[in-house]
């Protein structure tokens, strides 16, 4: 997260290839969750909901 907010400054300056290339690593970082999280919802649908109910604390 903090690697997407400092690509805010070079954008603000006018230095978009700096800007992209802090934030790119910051996408690709949320892509594990996202995939984790739908391959969950479609590969075990059940404890999906139950833990979307209640979260398991491990």
């Amino acid at each position: 997260m903090a690697t997407g907010i400092l690509s805010t400054d070079p954008h603000l300056t006018g230095d978009e290839i700096l800007s992209l290339t802090a934030l790119a690593p910051a996408g690709l970082v949320w892509i594990a969750p996202a995939v984790g999280f739908v391959r969950r919802l479609v590969m075990d649908r059940r404890r999906w909901a139950a833990e979307a109910v209640r979260p398991r604390l491990s």
